[in-house]
């Protein structure tokens, strides 16, 4: 096909607000909008209350698979199709979980180090963040709304593919 050029996905999604009695947990409807574009199993950091999937959190009140510091899950290299990172914001929104607030690209960082070739990211946060590496496509920016006076986030889905040009690793 000539003349094609390849532009990710956009959208808005409105949702309602959820019905979770959490701090932070996932808009009505977004789990399995996202999952529409994470296939395969998820490993979820920041995870919170999700269930599902492998989830990571440092609250082991909310009973991850795995308590850890989503930055450095010691989780072996290239084991899961998609990952679905949901972090505090700010660092004010980390003083809701008394953790710390981890920067969204360290997060990045650990995600790519996670999936597996052909597999993807995503990010749900107020910024939209740079490409996390060099074989990083952008497949999604995504608004997601929950009414008036919240804040606007984005789903970013990134996927991870050879790069142009790029010679084949033996």
């Amino acid at each position: 096909m000539t003349g094609f050029t390849y532009r990710p996905l956009t959208d808005v999604w409105i949702l309602a607000r959820t019905k979770e009695h959490y701090y932070g947990a996932y808009p009505c409807g977004f789990y399995w909008r996202a999952r529409a574009l994470l296939p395969g199993e998820i490993c979820h950091l920041c995870s919170g209350k999700v269930k599902g999937d492998f989830t990571v959190d440092l609250n082991s009140a909310v009973e991850p698979d795995l308590v850890a510091d989503a930055r450095n899950t010691g989780l072996p290299a290239e084991s899961f199709n998609a990952v679905l990172i949901d972090p505090p914001y700010t660092p004010e929104d980390a003083e809701q979980y008394g953790f710390g607030y981890p920067e969204p690209k360290d997060l990045l960082a650990e995600a790519w180090r996670l999936i597996k070739p052909g597999g993807r990211v995503g990010l749900l946060h107020f910024i939209v963040p740079r490409k996390p590496h060099k074989d990083a496509r952008l497949l999604a920016m995504i608004a997601v709304v929950t009414g008036f006076g919240n804040r606007m986030r984005v789903l970013t889905v990134f996927e991870k593919v050879k790069v142009d040009g790029e010679k084949e690793e033996a």
